[in-house]
């Protein structure tokens, strides 16, 4: 490689496997990673956990990113980063929602809460998706093919409407509106059922 550090080369390199490249560009931006680690930290087992899911984002994000695209790569790395790091912040804070917690009854044993369950599953269509196998078919059908691919990776997957539409190569609102078009779609076909 050259004296003169160039990102755009070094990414280059790095998708045909120079493993040097690889770990020059997360050298490189290691004050930026750990900057996101220690923001999202608390929601790991450890540092190095949290430390190893953001380094996986950058590597991830170091294949997939943009060369030509009209922002540097620090920001897509950052973006990339937050996302993943977010996503395990978000399922820790609902694992601990809705874990069981051990009360003290009058009696003086330590008993467990019961799970709760949602009174309402229409109100969030991915529910759905924990019907059968049929139920799940006759759902989608329903949807067409762009509103299907929106929920999926919107609801299911865990990508943002952002993300979506940069895949899509559309505006964020043409998603949210399609996403809104699929839920509702997913609303009524399961009143239809019940």
């Amino acid at each position: 490689m050259q004296a003169h550090w160039d990102t755009t080369a070094c990414i280059r390199h790095a998708r045909r496997g120079c493993t040097e490249s690889k770990e020059r560009l997360l050298t490189r931006y290691t004050p930026l990673i750990l900057s996101q680690v220690r923001r999202y930290a608390s929601s790991f087992p450890t540092h190095a956990d949290a430390y190893q899911t953001a380094v996986t984002a950058a590597l991830h994000c170091i294949m997939a990113c943009p060369l030509d695209g009209d922002k540097p790569f620090a920001y897509y790395l950052k973006a990339f980063v937050r996302q993943a790091l977010r996503r395990e912040h978000l399922a820790a804070c609902r694992d601990r929602f809705y874990t069981a917690v051990s009360v003290l009854t009058t009696d003086g044993e330590e008993t467990d809460l019961p799970e709760v369950t949602d009174p309402n599953p229409l109100s969030r269509p991915e529910e759905s998706f924990i019907l059968r196998h049929d139920d799940q078919k006759a759902l989608l059908n329903h949807l067409t093919h762009e509103e299907r691919y929106v929920l999926v990776h919107c609801c299911i997957e865990g990508f943002t409407e952002t993300a979506v539409a940069r895949r899509l190569g559309c505006s964020q609102a043409k998603v949210s509106r399609r996403l809104h078009k699929a839920k509702e779609k997913v609303r009524s076909a399961c009143r239809a059922k019940i």
